[in-house]
């Protein structure tokens, strides 16, 4: 009778695997796991009001700010090459001064006579009509809500 390798190692043929424990040795070990971790509680998240976990409620603040801000950015308007948006302040100073132009031409308008005779005065009429004119232009472009001049 031929025995195995296991059997021959071990004294009075209890046949043991190495790597196996006996059960009260296992009990004992579970015990002194219990003692030394088993008063640790696990941390509790904090909640909120509605009794969800804070950093779920941080992470979707985090995902909705994101889609806001790739939202705005989708919807920013696309600016051609070679161009740039002037900003709010700019284009209100320059809308006050084109105004405040178009009221000088008025008032020079009102200096001309009433009956244009001669070809002086109709050149005059002519240019500050012109200037009018562009004035009004100017001031149409300048009263919308984006203004695009080249960079």
């Amino acid at each position: 009778a031929r025995r195995g390798p296991a059997a021959a190692e071990s004294p009075g043929g209890a046949e043991e695997d190495a790597g196996e424990i006996g059960l009260a040795e296992f009990e004992e070990q579970v015990a002194n796991l219990i003692r030394k971790h088993g008063n640790k509680k696990q941390p509790a998240f904090a909640k909120c009001a509605d009794g969800c976990p804070e950093y779920l409620k941080k992470i979707k603040d985090n995902m909705s700010e994101q889609k806001r801000t790739e939202e705005a950015e989708r919807n920013k308007p696309r600016l051609p090459d070679g161009y740039r948006q002037l900003p709010a302040e700019e284009v209100a100073e320059t809308l006050q001064s084109l105004q405040k132009m178009r009221q000088e031409l008025e008032v020079e308008f009102r200096k001309l006579p009433l009956m244009i005779q001669t070809d002086s005065q109709k050149r005059r009429q002519k240019a500050v009509l012109d200037k009018i004119e562009e004035s009004d232009r100017a001031i149409n472009i300048f009263s919308q809500p984006t203004v695009l001049v080249e960079a």
